[in-house]
Parts: C-alpha cells; sequence; structure tokens
C-alpha cells in the first residue's frame, strides 16, 4: 500500500502541534502555579522534600525555574520560537527526570513522557539545531 506523502506530512504536523500543546501546557500551568500556588503540592519522599527545600533555601532558583517553566510553555503554546524554548527548557526536563528516577518515584512517568517528548520535539526542528553541530 502507497503511502501518500501530503497525508503523511499533515499527520507528522498534527502529531507535533499535540506534542507541543501538551508540553506548552504543562509547563505554562506549572510555572504560574510556582509563582501563585493555586494547585496541592503533590505528597513526595523525604529525599524529595529535601532537595525541594535546597532550592527554595537559595533563594532564587524555584523562583528562577518558574519563570523559564512560564515562559517556556508560553513560548510552546504560542508556537513562538519553538526550538529556542526546547533548548531552554530541556535542562529542566531532564532534571524532572532525574529528580523522580533518583528521589522520588511518584512522577516518573510524567517526568518520562515529558523527555521524550523534548527529544521528539527537539528531532522535528532538528534542521535549526544543524549549525550546533558543525565543525
Amino acid at each position: 500500500m502507497k503511502v501518500d506523502v501530503a497525508t503523511n506530512g499533515r499527520v507528522s504536523h498534527f502529531i507535533e502541534l499535540g506534542f507541543r500543546f501538551f508540553m506548552g501546557l504543562i509547563f505554562l500551568v506549572a510555572g504560574v502555579n510556582g509563582i501563585f500556588q493555586f494547585l496541592p503540592m503533590p505528597q513526595m519522599t523525604e529525599e524529595g522534600l529535601n532537595f525541594m527545600k535546597a532550592l527554595g533555601d537559595t533563594g532564587y532558583m524555584l523562583s528562577a525555574l518558574m519563570i523559564v517553566q512560564t515562559l517556556c510553555g508560553f513560548m510552546l503554546v504560542a508556537n513562538k520560537f519553538v526550538p529556542f524554548a526546547l533548548i531552554l527548557i530541556f535542562p529542566i526536563v531532564l532534571n524532572i527526570f532525574l529528580f523522580h528516577l533518583f528521589l522520588d518515584y511518584n512522577g516518573l512517568i510524567l517526568g518520562t513522557i515529558l523527555l521524550l517528548t523534548n527529544l521528539g520535539l527537539a528531532w522535528a526542528h532538528r534542521e535549526n539545531y544543524e549549525c550546533i553541530f558543525k565543525k
């Protein structure tokens, strides 16, 4: 069976749109929640709480994380500067994944989904990153 290239392109466009909107909405809500605290804090292990307390004790790190999450979430939802947003949010996504892998298993599924979504979206925008990997 022959696959129509135009149909395949539309399908991949809608998949990318869904992933981008999903990831953007997650970070937009999480960032705004981190600033205004309108959702309850999830249960965490003692190690996870200690890590979050250490970030809070710096006086700036949690605020900076929430601002970056909000901005990147907005950029992804609004489809503005998407390749930049993906690079900017990647260290946070990787840290979310590693936090749940090593300190608090409760969010490991979401952390894995976010990591795979970030990598998939970066792959979809790989032409924007070619200059980074040239000698």
